[in-house]
């Protein structure tokens, strides 16, 4: 252990005192810009909960323009009717189905 003189000890106190002194303005400016901080987010927060929505946020649903769905065999109000070929009708048969493809059905 070194021996320290009173004037080295002071010294190293001041230094100390200064250190501390600078962290309490740190800590108070911390302190503040929080109190700041948390003033205008409950401002904002309640400028929201009493102002009305904007207009162009909402989306009105139209009656007008239903939502169609992708797959139109879905659409049971469709007035155009699906027709499907029937493409078991000739397996049973001598052509067999390679036969039935090779002419153009059921492709």
């Amino acid at each position: 252990m070194k021996n320290r003189t009173i004037e080295d000890l002071s010294k190293e106190n001041k230094h100390l005192v200064a250190q501390v002194a600078d962290l309490k303005q740190n800590l108070d400016r911390i302190r503040i810009k929080y109190k700041v901080d948390s003033a205008d987010l409950r401002e904002m927060s309640n400028s929201i909960k009493t102002s009305p929505p904007r207009a162009s946020l909402k989306k009105k649903k139209s009656s007008k323009d239903p939502v169609q769905p992708l797959n139109p065999l879905l659409n049971p109000d469709d007035d155009e009717q699906v027709e499907f070929e029937d493409c078991d009708a000739g397996i049973d048969s001598d052509e067999g189905p390679s036969k039935r493809f090779e002419e153009g059905s059921c492709q």
